[in-house]
């Protein structure tokens, strides 16, 4: 494989879109104050800060700083004050002991209730002024009968009925009435159902004609063929074989059991590959496994001694007092770096064209072969930090290793 070829520089980061500033100042008032600058970009704490920590950084249009001050407004003279004595804690005074609670006094019996009043009748529906019966007789008829009374009307199904359903509702002044005979013989004289005619029997489906056979592809004129396993022309008569293009594949002669062959061809390149099952059987066979020996019995386990007790522990002698901590003096201002710790960057006047980061006065960039190049620079106290991590180098990859073929199975 040829190697890849170089890849071009990657442009200059575009002028940020949008700025986010975290406690910064910005532009010229930082000249004299720790600072940090990205694109064109400078940042730094507020007036009078004695030791200021500056972090920016740029994605896309995006550009963030941050500024976090350690000491405070009033050491910007660099006359440091120290801090305030603390004054001791007064001791926690005794708690005095919780008053005892007095028993909670038994509880009066519940009143007993009175029983609910009886409820009202309900009133009587109105008379029907509109019927709808289904399959029902009506009225005196049903003397005798199995029959549904609602609201003065009377229903049931008709005479001669061995065993009937009757259901009957009433909604405002409609009222309806279902009745279902179940019985065989339900009227005296009623029509028995017709015996159904047998389907007819169905005519035999006619035979299917031969399909015709299939036009030959046209060939391709010239070629390449590509054999996995295969043997190709005179060689495959008498054998299970696949053809493609004029061309005839079969498995090898020594083929035992089953033969399974696939041929395509796309454009000019005729591809076969023919699989033998028998050989693959027999590559594949497992011999039996051997007959394992039985483990010998194991040794019954001896019996564990009692454990002895244990002394119990002396009493802890009770811990000092602790001397208060002397007051911590202020930090003095530093507005250059004492110590530089650079994590993968150059530094100084070979970053100018590249992307770079910027942090009191010292510039930070990828190495010149860095196709994208992320860069953070901060500065705590009298140590800046700088990290570029290259997220794609130019290098070219080296050529792959011709592969050696597989011997014969």
């Amino acid at each position: 494989m040829a190697p890849f070829p170089p890849m071009p520089p990657m442009p200059a980061p575009p002028r940020a879109g949008e700025v986010h500033s975290n406690g910064c100042d910005e532009g010229p008032v930082c000249a004299g104050r720790s600072s940090s600058s990205i694109n064109g970009y400078t940042f730094c704490c507020p007036a009078g800060c004695q030791s200021c920590a500056v972090s920016s950084s740029q994605t896309g249009y995006s550009m963030t700083a941050t500024c976090v001050c350690i000491g405070g407004a009033g050491l910007a003279q660099g006359v440091p004050s120290p801090m305030p004595r603390m004054a001791p804690m007064p001791p926690m005074p005794t708690m005095a002991p919780m008053p005892t609670m007095a028993p909670m006094p038994p509880m009066a019996p519940m009143p007993t209730m009175a029983p609910f009043p009886p409820m009202a009748p309900m009133p009587a529906p109105p008379r029907a002024g509109e019927v709808h019966s289904h399959g029902c007789d009506e009225g005196p008829v049903c003397a005798g009968r199995s029959s549904s009374s609602i609201n003065g009307y009377s229903f049931c199904c008709a005479a001669g009925c061995e065993s009937c359903a009757v259901s009957s509702s009433q909604t405002g002044d409609v009222m309806t009435a279902t009745c279902v005979c179940s019985g065989a013989g339900s009227a005296e004289g009623a029509p028995a159902m017709p015996t159904m005619a047998p389907m007819p029997s169905m005519a035999p489906m006619p035979s299917m004609a031969p399909m015709p056979p299939m036009a030959p592809t046209p060939s391709s004129s010239g070629g390449k063929v590509v054999s996995h396993g295969c043997e190709e022309g005179p060689a495959c008569e008498g054998r299970s074989s696949s053809g493609v293009n004029g061309r005839t594949f079969c498995c090898a002669a020594g083929c035992k059991s089953s033969c399974a062959l696939s041929s395509s061809q796309t454009g000019d390149v005729t591809t076969a590959t023919c699989t033998c099952r028998g050989e693959a059987e027999s590559l594949f066979h497992m011999k039996p496994m051997p007959t394992m020996t039985l483990f010998p019995p194991m040794a019954p386990m001896p019996t564990i001694a009692p454990m002895t007790t244990m002394a119990p522990m002396p009493m802890m002698a009770p811990m000092p007092s602790m001397a208060p901590m002397p007051p911590m003096a202020r930090m003095p201002a530093s507005l250059s770096a004492g110590n530089v710790r650079s994590n993968g960057c150059e530094e100084g006047p070979a970053c100018e064209g590249r992307s770079s980061s910027g942090v009191n006065g010292q510039t930070f960039c990828c190495a010149a072969k860095c196709k994208s190049c992320a860069i953070s620079s901060s500065q705590t106290g009298g140590v800046t930090t700088a990290t570029c991590a290259c997220a794609n180098r130019a290098e070219p990859l080296a050529p792959m290793p011709t592969m050696a073929p597989f011997p014969p199975m």
